[in-house]
């Protein structure tokens, strides 16, 4: 059985522990032993020992179209968790070690505070700014609590999404458009990863993402439901939290966020894990790798010091481009938009100096894998 988003084999540890428990507690308390329950703690037993089997509905994930071409300039578009810039700057990582010559430009364009209706507001000027031909677009977390009647947040937003959407495909240069649906607040999954308060919103906001996407015929990325599942179990251990009051995920929560946006662009474990994605800490990053969209293996310390120094490049870069954005427009004095991002240009030049100094010049994503 593979798992719905990632489509990789389901772990089932957990699961037949809790059955072979239960099938003990089932005897015990009748004294009497059922053929079928010792049939069922011998599969549960082998599931345990060996997780990685897969029973035999199993079926190939079906393969999902490598988006980013060469020479792509990817806009990342949304709100707060937009604007913090770790998903996206491990996003780019990724991608740059993985094909390292082929002329690839990242932009940030997350706005705190915004919903998919702001961006409508200013989602021209950052089109114009940036020139890309993939945007992806992330919103929810604002949206969910714009209004205490939870319908006409799911209208508004279905209806701003759209309009939001449109808007982006007709932006000359634009080729693809990724929707990727909101990410729960870990707070507000209970027990059993029972979902509450405005979670039951944001699952119909990430059913919005769904239909919209599949009506304007762009890629679907479903955050939601991964994320639901890896705040649940962080809940369970009782472990370190993977946001921030809840809401917004850290550092090594949004490493799991860029694992699932890879994945949903086509990215698979066998394109990202030979060149040892790790954009952070060591002792971060092994928190989160076994819930990350693929499974892939620990690195070295001299891969993840390479990834990390990639990774750690792109805050010179992403601040250039927020102060050509963001507030070169409102300062009469001081560095113009033109000479911001000319200055961002020559810092890209670095960062692609650097990369190829670590990776070389050869991708591990061949043509015919696109």
């Amino acid at each position: 059985m593979k798992d719905r988003e990632t489509g990789k084999p389901v772990c089932h540890w957990r699961l037949a522990r809790q059955c072979s428990r239960l099938t003990f507690m089932h005897w015990r308390a009748s004294r009497q032993w059922h053929p079928n329950r010792f049939l069922l703690l011998i599969l549960m037993t082998v599931m345990m020992l060996c997780p990685n089997i897969l029973l035999a509905d199993d079926a190939p994930a079906e393969k999902v179209p490598w988006v980013i071409q060469p020479n792509d300039r990817v806009l990342f578009v949304g709100d707060d968790m937009t604007q913090q810039m770790f998903y996206t700057r491990a996003v780019a990582t990724g991608y740059l070690a993985m094909r390292p010559d082929d002329n690839l430009r990242f932009y940030n364009g997350g706005k705190d505070g915004s919903t998919v209706g702001d961006a409508l507001k200013w989602i021209d000027d950052l089109l114009a700014l940036t020139k890309p031909t993939v945007v992806t677009v992330c919103f929810g977390l604002n949206d969910v609590t714009a209004d205490p009647d939870a319908d006409k947040v799911v209208t508004r937003y279905t209806q701003d999404l759209q309009s939001l959407i449109q808007r982006i495909k007709a932006s000359p240069g634009v080729r693809r458009v990724a929707v990727i649906s909101p990410p729960p607040i870990q707070t507000g999954i209970g027990p059993e990863g029972r979902l509450l308060g405005v979670n039951l919103t944001m699952q119909r906001l990430a059913q919005a993402c769904r239909d919209v996407a599949v009506g304007e015929g762009q890629v679907f990325i479903d955050l939601f439901e991964h994320m639901c599942k890896v705040y649940d179990a962080a809940n369970t251990s009782g472990g370190e939290p993977l946001t921030y009051a809840g809401k917004l995920p850290t550092e090594a929560g949004a490493v799991v966020v860029a694992s699932m946006v890879m994945w949903g662009l086509g990215v698979e474990s066998a394109q990202i894990e030979p060149v040892g994605w790790s954009p952070v800490k060591p002792e971060s990053m092994h928190k989160v790798r076994q819930v990350l969209a693929w499974r892939i293996e620990p690195v070295s310390l001299e891969q993840s010091q390479k990834s990390r120094a990639v990774y750690g490049s792109f805050r010179r870069f992403d601040e250039l481009v927020f102060r050509a954005w963001r507030l070169a427009p409102r300062k009469p004095s001081g560095p113009t938009r033109a000479e911001l991002m000319g200055d961002a240009e020559m810092v890209w030049t670095e960062i692609t100096r650097l990369n190829l100094e670590l990776y070389g010049r050869t991708g591990v994503v061949e043509a015919s894998d696109r």
